[in-house]
């Protein structure tokens, strides 16, 4: 969802340059979501984009699990992936 909290947190750790204590295995999984994301965005958008940026890198991860793999091979399922939109209560798909 837009405005993630643990997106946010890591965005707001690489600003800082901190560690987040407590948090580092859900850092660990969202961080490398952030690679491509512009660091000279305003704060705002940089969290935007992460959080897309997370939700694809979260369907790549999925997409790799055996079961899920050979369920999307053979047309079981779909992977999608999408942002929900709080103030709107929309859902956005992504590209």
């Amino acid at each position: 969802h837009e405005n993630c909290g643990a997106v946010s947190a890591v965005v707001a750790a690489a600003e800082e340059s901190k560690e987040l204590p407590g948090l580092q295995k859900l850092l660990q999984r969202i961080r490398p979501a952030l690679k491509e994301i512009n660091p000279r965005l305003p704060t705002e958008k940089r969290i935007a984009a992460a959080v897309e940026a997370n939700v694809r890198l979260s369907m790549t991860q999925l997409a790799t699990i055996p079961e899920h793999k050979k369920a999307l091979a053979e047309g079981q399922v779909s992977l999608v992936g999408a942002v929900y939109e709080l103030e709107t209560g929309k859902v956005r798909v992504l590209d």
